[in-house]
């Protein structure tokens, strides 16, 4: 049922052309249903349309280290912490979620 909820939300035809804002809650949408892969899906095309956005990038690293990809999340958060953001509470997250994934790639 949370499938067909994550899909409906775009329709293919429009999938692609969305705003950035409509492909980052697809993704976040994805990811609270357990889609770790539509999420990375999602979550790739929101930043691949806007680069400079930091929390475009902590989102496509939630979707990676949902899917497993451990080494991708850590590669866009060391981008993202690199990219100039007035945000302090931003920055803090984007520090805390590295240092987590760093802990987790350590244990495996």
């Amino acid at each position: 049922m949370r499938r067909r909820a994550v899909r409906s939300r775009l329709p293919a035809r429009d999938r692609w052309r969305a705003p950035p804002r409509f492909l980052r809650r697809a993704a976040s949408c994805a990811l609270a249903a357990g889609q770790p892969r539509s999420a990375v899906e999602y979550a790739k095309k929101a930043h691949s349309l806007s680069p400079a956005d930091p929390s475009a990038a902590r989102l496509l690293a939630a979707a990676f280290r949902a899917a497993g990809k451990l080494s991708d999340a850590e590669e866009v958060l060391v981008m993202a912490m690199a990219l100039k953001s007035e945000n302090d509470v931003l920055t803090s997250e984007l520090r805390n979620d590295l240092a987590e994934v760093r802990r987790l790639l350590a244990q495996s």
